[in-house]
């Protein structure tokens, strides 16, 4: 009665002797790789330290953050998309997807203005631009709040970074919201 039930299964490949035989073929493989690759145990010819520094030829340089928007994103049939309409400094990764949504919404604008047989300034500026502005207002908003509250040195404002985070961290639902804002999918 014992021995069917190891043929048993969801499905004819899922049962507890092919996941043995699955597992028992990775460690052969594996073996057969490893031998295959134990040169690779000479570590010394195959890692090199990097070079030293013996010299430095100029004076370091720093470039301050950034952060700009334009005030018009449209103007007749021309639209602004990405840095050219707006820079934020890399603090939270977020001009790659602006400008990426930027594009998204640019296409969206051009293809309800082909649709509907109308020029595409029409919708510039009453779509593309309204909601552009909107969006990109607001996570530069929230850009620059992060900006202020890391930058922060004073210990009560590093406790309650620390307690903000925390909280962050074991709050789920709060925690998906800002990775989901973070990756550019905003609510």
């Amino acid at each position: 009665q014992a021995l069917p039930k190891l043929f048993e299964g969801d499905t004819a490949q899922n049962t507890p002797v092919t996941n043995i035989l699955y597992g028992m073929e990775r460690v052969v493989d594996s073996l057969q790789y490893g031998l295959g690759m134990k040169h690779f145990n000479d570590f010394e010819s195959v890692f090199l330290a990097p070079p030293r520094v013996k010299l430095v030829v100029s004076p370091k340089f720093t470039f301050p953050l950034s952060c700009y928007t334009a005030s018009n994103f449209s103007q007749g049939r021309v639209a602004l998309v990405g840095d050219a309409a707006h820079v934020v400094h890399p603090l939270a990764g977020q001009g790659l997807n602006l400008g990426l949504k930027d594009v998204d919404a640019l296409v969206g604008t051009i293809q309800k203005s082909f649709e509907s047989g109308m020029d595409v300034a029409t919708f510039l500026e009453t779509d593309y631009e309204t909601n552009r502005q909107l969006e990109v207002n607001g996570a530069v908003q929230g850009i620059n709040a992060l900006h202020e509250v890391f930058g922060r040195k004073e210990a009560a404002a590093v406790h309650a970074k620390s307690l903000g985070m925390q909280f962050v961290q074991h709050v789920g639902p709060v925690r998906r919201q800002l990775a989901s804002i973070a990756a550019g999918l905003f609510p």
